[in-house]
C-alpha cells in the first residue's frame, strides 16, 4: 500500500475553523493507516451502540465527594480501556511536561477511570481520538508543549496503526492524548494567557477546567456518531451564553471590517431635531452608518434632505443599545457615538469575549445579575432574566468605584437604619456641620459615642467639631423617608461593606450615566426586586412592615447568587449587540492584551458544544469508507 503524500499546513489564524470541526483534515494526514482506523473505527461503532456506563463512583471524584479509593485494576470502572492498568499507573510517573493543575487534572481522570486506558476501547483506537487530533488545531499552540500538538501525535497514532505496540506504549500514547486535551481545555478556559481577572478589576476566581470531568462523563454516553471532544472543549467556553453570542458578534463585525466597515465622518455643528432639514450626503452618511449593524432596513424609504421618518426611529433603536438618551436627537453624544470606527467595537468585543469567560455558568434557580457600566440589573431565573431595573452605581473616582465580586444574597432589611461610613463622615458630613450646625437634625441623624452595642447617643453641640476625633464617632440615620438607604436594604456579607438598596435621591435614575454612588448599587424599584426574590409569604410580610414603617431582618429561605460585573459589551437574547461607556476606563489595558488573540477557532468550538458534529453525515461517511477497508481483508 503506498503512502499518501499529505503535507501538512501551519494554521492559518485568518481561517476561522469549519463550524463542525474538519474530521477530513485530520483524517488525511494520518497517512495510509487511516484504512485500518476506518475498520477498527467499525469494531468500535459496534461496541459504542452498546451502553458504556459511567462509574457513579468516578463520577464522586470530580465533584469532591468520593472516597479517592480508586485503584488500579478496578472493574466497575467507567470507560473500558485496553492496557493492563498498572501499566497505564505506570505510564502517569513519567507525566508530560504540562502545568501542575493540568497534571492533577490527568490523574484525577485516570483515577476515576479505574487507571484503564481513555482513548483506547477493545484493543483499537476510540473514534474521539481522530476528533481531538481534528480538535486541537483550535487550541492555542502556546499552550501545548511540542510533544503535545497536533502533528506529533498524528505520527504517533499513524505508526501505531501500522506497527502495532506493546501495552506500554499504548499506555504512553493513551496518556498523551488526555494531556493533550486537557491542556487545551486549560488554555480555552483561561482564554489569553497571563490575563488574569484581578488585574482588570474583577474580584473573582481565576477560571477553572472541568474538562476531566466532562470528558469522562461524555466518553461513556456518546456513540462514535457523535463528538464529546467537542462538547467538552466547547464547555470550557460556553459556561455562560455571553460567550457564543459575544463571538458570534464579532464574527459579524469583523465581516464588516472585510466589507469596509462604515462612514465614521458623520459632522453635525449643532443638534438636529426630528424634522430638521439635513443635507443629502449627511442623509446618505446616516442611513449608511445605521444600516451596517442593522438599525435600517436596507433600502427603507427616507426623505432625501431632512431628518425624519426610519431614520429618527432607527437612532432611537440605535440610542437605546449605546446606552445614550433615547430622544431621537442628534446630539454631540449620539454623533460621536456613530463615528466610533468599526476596529474599535471589534476591539471591544475582543475585550469582553475575555471578560465572558469569567462570569459563572447560570444557575438553574434564581440569580442577580448587575452590570456596572451599563448601570443595569436584571433578575435570572434558570437563565433567562425575569426582571431588569436601572441602577446607580459607584462614581468614577478609584475610591469610590462598586467592586466587581460574586456573593449571594442572605438577609432583606426592611426600613433599615445607615451606620454612616467613617470616611463619608469625615469627607462629607463633618464639613457640612461647618456651614449649618443643624444639619444632623434636618437629616436625621444621631451621635453615638462609638461603635459598640454599648454606644450611647451624643448631643453633636457639645462637640468640638474643629477639635473632634471623629473616627470615633459612630453617625447613625434613623428610618424614614430621608434615609440614604431608602425602605428596603439587600445584604450578602462582603469586605467592601456594599449591598443594592434603595435611596430617596430618586432623580439619579433619569440620567444616562449613572455612577454616582459611594460604592453600593441603588436600585430604581426596590420593592418589585424583593417580590423577584421572595416567597409570596415573606414578600407579604415585607409589605405589611413597609406600610407600617416598622423596621424588620427577614432570612432568605436560600441565599440567592449576586454578581457584580464589569462588561462594556453585551448581546441581548435577541441578539442585539449593546456597547456601553467604560466608565471606571478598565478597556484600554485589556485591549491591548488581547489585541494578538485570535478567538475565532475557539468561538467554532464554542457553537458546537452540546451538539453532535453532523452525526448522519459522519455515520454514512465512515461505513461508506468501511466497506472497502473490510472487503480488502476478504
Amino acid at each position: 500500500m503506498q503512502q499518501e503524500a499529505s503535507p501538512v499546513q501551519p494554521n492559518d489564524p485568518q481561517k476561522p475553523s469549519n463550524r463542525f470541526g474538519s474530521l477530513q483534515r485530520s483524517w488525511t494526514r494520518l497517512g495510509k493507516s487511516r484504512r485500518l482506523l476506518v475498520g477498527a473505527g467499525i469494531v468500535v461503532a459496534l461496541a459504542a451502540c452498546q451502553h458504556l456506563a459511567v462509574s457513579s463512583d468516578g463520577l464522586a471524584l470530580f465533584d469532591g465527594s468520593g472516597d479517592g479509593r480508586s485503584r488500579p485494576g478496578r472493574a466497575d470502572a467507567g470507560i473500558p480501556g485496553t492496557a493492563a492498568t498498572t501499566v497505564v499507573a505506570a505510564a502517569l510517573e513519567d507525566s508530560p511536561r504540562v502545568p501542575a493543575p493540568v497534571l492533577a487534572s490527568l490523574e484525577q481522570l485516570y483515577r476515576a477511570n479505574g487507571f484503564q486506558t481513555v482513548w483506547f476501547y477493545g484493543g483499537v483506537l476510540r473514534p474521539a481520538s481522530l476528533q481531538l487530533l481534528d480538535r486541537l488545531d483550535a487550541c492555542p499552540a502556546s499552550a501545548l508543549p511540542p510533544e503535545l500538538r497536533a502533528d506529533p501525535l498524528i505520527e504517533r497514532v499513524d505508526g501505531w496503526l501500522e506497527g502495532g505496540g506493546d501495552e506500554a506504549a499504548v499506555a504512553q500514547l493513551d496518556r498523551d492524548l488526555s494531556a493533550a486535551f486537557l491542556s487545551c481545555a486549560a488554555a480555552l478556559r483561561e482564554g489569553v494567557p497571563g490575563v488574569e481577572p484581578e488585574t482588570y478589576g474583577w474580584e473573582v476566581p481565576a477560571p477553572g477546567s472541568d474538562a476531566a470531568r466532562l470528558l469522562y462523563a461524555s466518553l461513556g454516553r456518546y456513540d462514535s456518531a457523535d463528538d464529546p471532544v467537542a462538547g467538552s472543549l466547547g464547555g470550557q467556553v460556553y459556561r455562560h451564553p455571553q460567550y457564543r453570542r459575544l463571538a458570534e458578534a464579532l464574527d459579524r463585525y469583523t465581516e464588516l471590517a472585510a466589507r469596509g466597515g462604515w462612514p465614521t465622518d458623520l459632522e453635525v455643528l449643532e443638534t438636529v431635531e426630528p424634522g430638521d432639514p439635513l443635507p443629502a450626503a449627511q442623509v446618505e452618511r446616516l442611513r449608511r452608518r445605521l444600516e451596517a449593524e442593522g438599525f435600517l432596513a436596507p433600502g427603507a424609504d427616507i426623505p432625501r434632505e431632512s431628518y425624519a421618518g426610519p431614520l429618527v426611529e432607527a437612532v432611537k433603536t440605535y440610542q437605546s443599545a449605546r446606552s445614550l438618551e433615547v430622544d431621537g436627537k442628534l446630539g454631540a453624544r449620539t454623533v460621536a457615538s456613530l463615528n466610533v470606527p468599526v476596529g474599535k467595537r471589534i476591539a471591544e468585543l475582543r475585550a469582553n469575549l475575555q471578560r465572558s469567560l469569567w462570569l459563572p455558568a447560570p444557575s438553574d434557580g434564581t440569580e442577580v445579575l448587575v452590570n456596572v457600566p451599563a448601570f443595569r440589573l436584571e433578575v435570572d431565573r434558570q437563565g433567562k432574566a425575569v426582571h431588569r431595573q436601572r441602577v446607580v452605581v459607584g462614581m468614577r473616582d478609584e475610591d469610590w468605584r462598586t467592586p466587581i465580586f460574586r456573593d449571594q444574597i442572605e438577609l432583606v432589611v426592611v426600613n433599615p437604619a445607615w451606620n454612616v461610613p467613617a470616611s463619608i463622615a469625615s469627607d462629607e458630613i463633618v464639613p457640612k456641620l461647618a456651614e449649618d450646625p443643624q444639619y444632623l437634625a434636618k437629616q436625621g441623624i444621631e451621635v453615638l459615642s462609638g461603635w459598640g452595642a454599648d454606644a450611647r447617643e451624643v448631643d453633636p453641640s457639645s462637640i468640638d467639631w474643629q477639635e473632634a476625633d471623629e473616627s470615633n464617632l459612630r453617625f447613625r440615620q434613623a428610618p424614614g423617608p430621608r434615609n440614604a438607604l431608602g425602605r428596603i436594604k439587600f445584604l450578602f456579607p462582603n469586605p467592601h461593606s456594599v449591598y443594592l438598596h434603595d435611596t430617596p435621591a430618586r432623580s439619579a435614575f433619569a440620567r444616562v450615566e449613572r455612577a454616582r454612588s459611594h460604592g453600593c448599587v441603588r436600585v430604581e424599584d426596590p420593592t418589585a426586586l424583593a417580590q423577584a426574590l421572595m416567597p409570596a409569604d415573606l414578600y407579604q410580610l415585607a409589605t405589611e412592615h413597609l406600610e407600617s414603617g416598622e423596621p424588620i431582618t427577614l432570612r432568605l429561605p436560600e441565599a440567592i447568587p449576586v454578581q457584580l460585573v464589569y462588561m462594556t459589551a453585551w448581546v441581548s437574547g435577541d441578539g442585539v449587540v449593546e456597547f456601553y461607556d467604560d466608565v471606571y476606563e478598565q478597556d484600554p489595558a485589556l485591549e491591548a492584551a488581547v489585541a494578538e488573540w485570535d478567538p475565532r477557532p475557539v468561538a467554532a468550538l464554542a457553537r458546537t458544544e452540546g451538539a453532535p458534529a453532523r452525526p448522519a453525515a459522519i455515520r454514512t461517511a465512515t461505513l461508506e469508507r468501511a466497506l472497502p477497508a473490510l472487503e480488502d481483508r476478504g
